[in-house]
């Protein structure tokens, strides 16, 4: 009996000796018990920032970071979320955007009782802890997540085709064919902005766009080249970078055949819509399919001309190798508006009807 006490006690003296162990923890074990905690609390608010899931969060519902972590757990006069913007794409403020229940701008502080901050930069940013200290001038003990600042912004890409009538590829459209529209959200508002051809990629592109869902359009700047004039695609810009691919369809025997640098290692036979033929002849192309590519020759029907379209315009066809002399002095391609594209009276019929009267 006396023996099972003393192991009675000696056990118990154990369990205190182990619990006092544990609530007095060294300096070391008790910091890093902190960074974890405060680690943690950072993930939440940066989720509630950039979003996860299906959630494109505070950024993407208001094309730009917070100014303050408040900003997450309440609005501040911010327009109300909706999605009836363009493309279905919601914006306006959607909060709150921490799912921890009574947070608030009073509760975002680290385990020493610093309040978080955000650090922001040039298109990028992270929180920040003054760690133990509470100083974040002392940056040796400051907690950073992520360590290295998390892009803000980024760019789209957009690449527009032209469909022939039949389903075939006719090639890439550039800013003397089309116009490319962005939109996305400026202070939860939606807005938008043209997108700048880059010859070099054949692309358009918009920089410095928030991170999160944007709505692309691409219009044709002459529609009655088309028969599908428009395309639209809603984006996800996740990272530096996202791309949209856009089509048009040419107009039933729609576009001229031009040969794209015939002078050239790799001449190709290309189809461009009116807009853009003057710009393809300026640079060398030539109109006709290139020399033994399969392509079929135009005849002289197909290449029609608007001649003095601002007075007395008349339609009339003319030989590919004319063609740009009359674009030179003011003709523009395709039939006159006022007349019917089918059938136009040649230069050499006109003169032949003068001669019978």
């Amino acid at each position: 009996m006396r023996g099972r006490s003393r192991g009675i006690r000696a056990l118990t003296l154990l369990v205190v000796i182990a619990a006092a162990g544990a609530a007095v923890a060294g300096p070391a074990e008790q910091d890093a018990l902190k960074r974890a905690r405060t680690r943690e609390l950072m993930q939440l608010l940066l989720s509630g920032i950039f979003g996860g899931g299906n959630s494109v969060g505070y950024l993407g519902d208001m094309g730009a970071a917070p100014a303050s972590l408040a900003d997450l757990a309440a609005a501040s006069g911010s327009p109300a979320y909706s999605s009836g913007n363009a493309g279905g794409v919601g914006m306006g403020y959607g909060g709150p955007y921490v799912s921890r229940p009574g947070a608030s701008a009073a509760s975002f502080v680290d385990a020493w009782g610093s309040p978080l901050a955000i650090e922001a930069t040039a298109g990028a940013l992270r929180l920040r802890s003054a760690g133990p200290d509470r100083d974040p001038a002392t940056q040796a003990d400051n907690v950073y997540l992520p360590l290295e600042p998390r892009t803000t912004h980024g760019g789209i890409e957009v690449e527009v085709t032209a469909m022939t009538f039949d389903g075939a590829v006719a090639g890439l459209l550039d800013a003397t064919e089309v116009a490319v529209s962005v939109y996305f959200a400026a202070a939860g508002s939606e807005a938008t902005a043209a997108a700048t051809y880059a010859a070099g990629t054949q692309t358009f592109t918009r920089s410095g766009v928030h991170l999160g869902r944007h709505y692309v359009r691409a219009s044709a700047l002459t529609p009655t080249d088309f028969s599908v004039a428009s395309a639209d695609q809603v984006v996800w810009l996740k990272g530096r970078t996202v791309r949209a691919q856009l089509r048009l369809v040419l107009a039933e025997g729609g576009g001229t055949l031009v040969c794209h640098d015939p002078a050239g290692p790799s001449p190709e036979t290309q189809t461009v819509t009116s807009s853009a033929l003057s710009a393809h002849l300026a640079h060398g192309d030539v109109a006709g399919a290139c020399a033994g590519t399969g392509e079929p020759e135009p005849e002289a029907s197909d290449l029609l001309v608007c001649h003095s379209p601002g007075n007395n315009p008349q339609t009339k066809t003319v030989s590919a190798d004319a063609l740009a002399a009359h674009l030179g002095h003011g003709d523009t391609p395709g039939a006159c508006p006022s007349e019917p594209e089918e059938d136009p009276e040649s230069e050499d019929d006109s003169k032949k009807k003068k001669k019978k009267k």
